[in-house]
């Protein structure tokens, strides 16, 4: 349950984030699909050039977790309190 000290707090309120994504099937199938793409072109590519992919992921991802835990904040402010059951587990 979000709480003002959750979402006052930027790294609680990113694991509570990351918790909600972990227990979402449908993220947990994205992430299986892309950990299968990431080894193919990790095949497929020299050492410098996978380098450089696996830093635009990392700043890629970044951007997007800061992004989800501005929605979540403003969410809270909102008035939302807790989140419905992850997709597909209703």
């Amino acid at each position: 349950m979000l709480s003002p000290e959750v979402v006052a707090d930027e790294e609680a309120l990113a694991e509570v984030v990351d918790e909600l994504v972990r227990r979402d099937p449908v993220a947990r199938e994205q992430l299986a699909e892309i950990t299968a793409y990431q080894d193919m072109l990790r095949g497929a590519v020299d050492a410098n050039t996978w380098r450089l992919v696996l830093h635009i992921d990392e700043m890629t991802t970044a951007r997007f977790a800061d992004a989800i835990v501005v929605i979540a904040r403003w969410a809270f402010n909102e008035g939302a309190r807790s989140v419905d059951p992850p997709r597909g587990e209703a």
